[in-house]
């Protein structure tokens, strides 16, 4: 898999009123139950340098994968 220089991940998240995003901490009133979608973004690099060029081969990777199984919500209590 190689080094991986960069892990980030982030959500979105939804609490009934708005869908707060790009923030640094979840609001007080959110909870883990509350997230709709996780943002990963990831770096890597190779562990060897190349011959030609003396530089690291590097790939990055992003996607956002939808948490379908945590928005269910009992409607009938």
């Amino acid at each position: 898999a190689g080094v991986v220089e960069d892990l980030d991940i982030s959500y979105d998240l939804v609490d009934g009123v708005g869908n707060p995003t790009n923030v640094e901490a979840v609001p007080v009133a959110n909870s883990a139950n509350q997230i709709r979608k996780v943002n990963l973004f990831m770096s890597a690099r190779s562990l060897d340098l190349n011959s030609h060029t003396k530089q690291y081969y590097r790939n990055t990777v992003v996607t956002q994968i939808g948490l379908r199984s945590l928005s269910f919500m009992d409607r009938y209590r």
